[in-house]
């Protein structure tokens, strides 16, 4: 692996551990909290000390590896994101579909 492969590695892991951290701030992980209290693009760049662009680009990767939820549409202007690992539900679903319950708008 190329040193800048491994370089991206690990800012993915720094953004991944980022989210779980923020994620854990809110509420226990016995339910998915309200969209509204999940941690926004910029939360998770500012903690990882990187730019919005760079920390969308790694949350997105994230999604596609089923690592983590993102809004389907901007609140207040900006996508929030959620971690997936401590959702059960996450396991249930093998491929991208909507979540109905109170995880609307949600990509998996």
């Amino acid at each position: 692996m190329s040193s800048r492969n491994k370089e991206r590695e690990k800012q993915l892991n720094n953004v991944l551990n980022a989210l779980r951290t923020l994620c854990k701030k809110e509420v226990p992980h016995t339910t998915v909290p309200p969209q509204v209290n999940w941690p926004k693009t910029r939360e998770i760049a500012e903690y990882c000390e990187i730019t919005i662009y760079l920390a969308r680009y790694y949350l997105l990767r994230l999604v596609d590896e089923k690592k983590a939820y993102v809004t389907s549409g901007a609140l207040n202007n900006s996508l929030r994101w959620y971690i997936a690992e401590s959702v059960p539900l996450a396991k249930q679903h093998s491929k991208r579909e909507e979540l109905s319950c109170s995880t609307e708008n949600l990509i998996l």
